[in-house]
């Protein structure tokens, strides 16, 4: 599944120019306040101030004259910080998506993401859920609805090292379930562990992308040089 996205504009006072496209698992990399969650949130909900177009699959979704709902696009949002939907259990929760999408068969999608990222015990919960089992939620939430395009904004940024490994295997399902991610990361350890291209953003524009390989052998900038300066040299 492909996708292309451009943006032109400003947000605030922050100058956006960025051209990206992407398959697989990309990562979108940068120093903070380069424009990479701006970018993210874009997909769902371009701001007025900005111009471009979004395509996922060949097609437009936003732009050119065209906007398709945003319950249409095909496209999953996961943040650093999820929470529950107010006063809705955890089975709830995660069968919102497909129940908006008019699909029948919602609490049964639920039920088998809660099993597949190992969560079907806190099905009742609504509430006092640690930060990792939020984000194994926000992920089984997301999935149900069976999306084209996956968006994962820092999904780790929030845990510790025990919560980061108990994700793990979660994020991996769902990079597994999903034709296309675009994930936001600050760790070159989630490159080189799920990434299958590099996008990196800085200052508001795009300056290099490629494989992890390709990127992390010829950095073109000084960020991307210490970004990857803790792995292994690229085979």
């Amino acid at each position: 599944m492909k996708w292309s996205i451009k943006l032109r504009g400003t947000v605030g006072e922050f100058s956006l120019d960025v051209e990206l496209a992407g398959e697989a698992v990309t990562a979108l990399v940068g120093p903070n306040g380069a424009g990479k969650s701006t970018v993210l949130r874009a997909f769902l909900h371009p701001p007025e101030s900005l111009e471009g177009e979004l395509c996922l699959d060949g097609a437009v979704l936003w732009g050119d004259g065209e906007r398709v709902p945003i319950e249409a696009r095909g496209i999953a949002y996961v943040g650093a910080k999820p929470s529950l939907f107010p006063r809705q259990t955890v089975q709830q929760n995660v069968a919102f998506g497909p129940r908006m999408r008019g699909q029948t068969d919602a609490n049964a999608r639920a039920s088998e993401w809660l099993k597949k990222l190992a969560i079907a015990h806190l099905s009742e919960r609504r509430e006092g859920l640690s930060a990792g089992e939020l984000q194994r939620m926000a992920l089984a939430r997301a999935l149900a609805s069976s999306p084209r395009l996956l968006l994962l904004d820092e999904p780790m940024a929030s845990l510790d090292h025990l919560g980061r490994a108990e994700l793990r295997p979660a994020l991996e399902a769902a990079l597994a379930n999903v034709p296309a991610t675009v994930l936001v990361t600050h760790a070159p350890q989630d490159v080189a562990a799920y990434a299958d291209q590099v996008a990196a953003i800085e200052d508001g524009r795009a300056v290099q992308s490629g494989s992890p390989a390709s990127v992390q052998s010829a950095p073109a900038t000084a960020f991307l040089r210490a970004f990857f300066a803790d792995l292994e040299p690229a085979s």
